[in-house]
């Protein structure tokens, strides 16, 4: 028996009088039932104490139903590729589902568009699924993805700390990279001999009173990289 998230839906109507025998007392009970869904009836009481009797009902796909089968092209330029599962079979073809995964993120969806943004050879994957919930084996396919032309480093920005005594807020928000949809990944030297950090932004304490160089490279996800370094004075008192 197959089942799915979709429901093929039917609706059975029982009837029965109630203990006055009077027709205009009789009441009717609609119940829906999904696709392979056996859902006892309940009893349900009329006006004056009629009870509604019980059944079970089962729903199942057509018996010459089959899974449909995956198949897509894409095309790509530079970094941006383009999808279309569109020429993926069934018997009731608009009814397909899609379901994507792109080897870096997921997808949804006949004609998707998917922006890659790291140098790297991805094994994409397209599975479709009918009405009645039966899924294709999943189709696939390779793209390699380069560097494009055009990309240019991260600009990082070091915003005027904000301290007290040996802890300083310091932060890179604001950092940019001119490539739509790119990654931007931080490394910060705080030019003390502590550990870097990777985060965007931190509060620092500095293990004496002084001026430190701090250092920030924003890097992309094609490997290419800007730095900035910015002074910072603290005190102890």
């Amino acid at each position: 028996m197959i089942t799915g998230n979709r429901q093929l839906q039917i609706q059975v109507r029982t009837c029965a009088l109630t203990n006055s025998n009077d027709p205009s007392e009789a009441i009717q009970k609609f119940e829906t039932f999904g696709l392979s869904d056996q859902t006892p009836a309940t009893g349900v009481s009329g006006p004056s104490g009629g009870v509604i009797p019980t059944t079970n009902v089962t729903v199942a796909a057509p018996v010459s139903n089959v899974a449909p089968v995956a198949s897509f092209t894409f095309s790509c330029v530079a970094n941006i590729c383009s999808f279309d599962g569109r020429a993926s079979t069934d018997e009731n073809a608009p009814t397909l589902t899609y379901s994507w995964n792109f080897g870096n993120g997921t997808g949804a969806g006949p004609v998707p568009i998917r922006t890659y943004t790291a140098a790297n050879t991805y094994t994409v994957s397209l599975t479709v699924r009918d009405e009645y919930g039966l899924t294709s084996a999943p189709a696939t396919a390779t793209v390699s993805i380069v560097e494009p032309a055009a990309n240019v480093a991260p600009v990082p920005v070091i915003n005027p700390p904000s301290c007290s005594l040996l802890v300083c807020n310091i932060s890179g928000v604001g950092s940019l990279d001119p490539n739509i949809g790119d990654a931007i990944t931080y490394l910060w030297n705080f030019g003390d001999g502590t550990p870097t950090s990777t985060t965007s932004s931190s509060a620092h304490t500095f293990p004496a009173a002084g001026t430190y160089v701090v250092t920030l490279t924003t890097t992309d996800g094609w490997l290419k990289a800007s730095t900035i370094t910015r002074s910072v004075t603290v005190s102890a008192t």
